[in-house]
């Protein structure tokens, strides 16, 4: 008796795994849900794409929810960059943290959803940290299920190597059940501007089947 109880409790704390105390998703797993997609620009002039792909690792070596991302560009869908992100709830209970990491061998990973084991074996010796300190993105929901990442340039400083100087960085995201849009700029450390998107203008990837 007491071994049958054992079990039915272990099954039912599995079940709640991800869940919150009123037994909805929790915030990483609702964003998960929409995140969990390949979204693609419309072409361009020159036929050109870009696709951006993403699949849940789920490996025992890592907690919560941890993505592979993998971008591909041109018309011959040049592999152009993989991260591993990690989404966690913030301190103060408002949103999500994006985390990211580069892969140390990122050409085994290339393609790695038609060898989706690699992804399973995965732990945190295969990766370190991309972001400076203060440059994650910082994700909140909106009232209709949307989601806004933005990156503040008072907090985000890179030193850039190309121009010899620290440059602040700032980026703004949203993410929807069907699209993705990102913008970057940039700023001297004085906050004047040195190149990207002006404010309002986004680059707009669909969601399209992989």
């Amino acid at each position: 008796m007491r071994l049958t109880a054992l079990l039915i409790a272990s099954s039912v704390l599995s079940s709640c795994a991800g869940m919150s105390d009123n037994n909805t998703p929790s915030t990483s797993e609702q964003f998960a849900v929409i995140f969990d997609k390949t979204f693609e620009t419309a072409k361009d002039s020159d036929g050109s794409i870009i696709r951006d792909r993403r699949m849940r690792i789920k490996s025992d070596a890592l907690t919560g929810v941890w993505f592979y991302s993998q971008m591909n560009t041109g018309e011959d869908f040049k592999l152009y960059r993989q991260r591993v992100y990690n989404f966690v709830e913030r301190d103060d209970g408002q949103g999500l943290v994006q985390k990211a990491y580069g892969l140390n061998d990122p050409e085994r990973y290339a393609d790695v959803w038609e060898r989706p084991e690699l992804l399973a074996q995965l732990t945190q010796d295969d990766f370190k940290p991309t972001f400076n300190a203060g440059c994650d993105p910082q994700w909140t929901q909106g009232s209709n299920g949307d989601w806004s990442g933005y990156v503040d340039p008072q907090t985000c400083v890179i030193d850039s190597k190309r121009r010899n100087m620290q440059i602040r960085i700032e980026s703004e995201s949203f993410l929807s059940a069907d699209l993705y849009q990102t913008t970057e700029r940039g700023y001297d450390i004085d906050m004047n501007f040195l190149w990207g998107s002006k404010p309002g203008e986004m680059n707009t990837r669909f969601v399209t089947q992989p």
